[in-house]
């Protein structure tokens, strides 16, 4: 709810303009949080450009942020192997397979 209510973008702009550690670890947190149910808000926080915060993680200095650098990577691996999920998924296969069918079948002109 919280992520289709606008609060990615206003987190993307506290993240970049506080240097506060607490902040961007509170951050860091509600990023772990939507990350839990990805399939449907991961869609929503990237539709957003929530990714930004990620980014804004990995530019930190590793020795002395490795917990906010580490949910950043772990993020993007959600990501990825939901994306990788996807199109790999039984469902689609079948589809595809159905299309392919179709495409090769004579179309008959009138």
């Amino acid at each position: 709810m919280l992520v289709s209510a606008g609060l990615i973008p206003h987190l993307i702009r506290l993240c970049s303009a506080c240097s506060q550690r607490e902040v961007k670890v509170e951050i860091a947190y509600f990023i772990g949080q939507i990350f839990q149910d990805p399939k449907h808000l991961m869609s929503s926080y990237l539709a957003c450009e929530g990714y930004r915060i990620q980014l804004a993680f990995l530019d930190l200095a590793y020795a002395t942020n490795t917990d906010l650098v580490m949910i950043a990577i772990d993020s993007f691996l959600v990501i990825f192997e939901e994306c990788i999920s996807r199109q790999a998924s039984p469902e689609r296969k079948r589809s595809r397979s159905r299309e392919s069918k179709d495409s090769k079948k004579p179309h008959h002109h009138r």
